[in-house]
Order: structure tokens, then sequence, then C-alpha cells
């Protein structure tokens, strides 16, 4: 095992997606490429990150660092809490869009219950009465 194994290579453009760019140096003049915002979603990260983990799972004793923190526990316990994150920020942000969407439908409904209003009054009294004149800039 080593830098030309397949597993390092396959590790490398893991961790290029969840960094956002390509390692390639670019030309003078030239950004550098980004990885596609598809590629740079939560999910995709964090699959990514659990790939990396699978891949260095695989490596038995082959893989065995010095920091504790990037040893294959610390790195589980810590695809465990990302997992977690994500799934209540997506379960989080499915509420909110429902929400929003409820609020906007009641906001089209009262928009529309307003100009009625108005409509009804200014035919039942005239444009020159002091009722509709009242109500006649309330917009909603």
């Amino acid at each position: 095992m080593g830098k030309s194994a397949k597993e390092v290579s396959t590790i490398n453009t893991l961790i290029t997606k969840i960094r956002g760019a390509k390692i390639k140096k670019p030309k003078s003049g030239d950004k550098a490429e980004a990885i596609s915002q598809s590629e740079r979603s939560f999910g995709s990260v964090t699959q990514n990150f659990a790939d990396i983990v699978t891949i260095l799972g695989t490596l038995n004793t082959n893989y065995a660092p010095v920091k504790t923190n990037l040893k294959l526990a610390a790195l589980k316990t810590k695809l465990t809490d990302i997992t977690t994150a994500n799934n209540t920020a997506t379960t989080t942000y499915s509420a909110l869009k429902a929400t929003t969407d409820n609020r906007s439908s009641k906001y089209k409904e009262l928009s529309e219950k307003t100009q009625r209003i108005k409509e009804a009054i200014k035919s039942q009294y005239g444009i020159s009465s002091s009722e509709y004149k009242l109500i006649k800039g309330l917009a909603v």
C-alpha cells in the first residue's frame, strides 16, 4: 500500500469533492475549476465522507494514524454526528417549507378577499363616497 494505491486515489478524489475545488493547478490568470453545486450539497459531502470512512475501514491494520481524532472510531463518531445533523436540518427545512407555503397561500387568500371587499364597497357606495375613500388605498 503506497501513494499509488487505488484507495489513496479514491480518497483524494473524495476529499477534493468535499473541499470544493479541483486539485489541478490553474495556468496563470485562470481560476481553479470548481466542483459542481450538486456535489457540494450537505448530503453529497456527508456521503463522500461516509465513503472515505468505509474505504479506511477496509484497510484494517494498514490504516493506523497516530492522532486520535483521525482513528477509525473517531471518524465513525463524527460521521454519525454529521448524518444526524444533516437529517435534522433536512426535516426542519421541510417543515419550514410547508409552513412558508401555507403562509403564502393564506396571504394570497387575504389579498383576494380585500380586493373583493373594496370592489363591493365601491359598487355599493360609489367612487366618491366617504366609505370608499377610507379603504381605496388599502393594499394587502
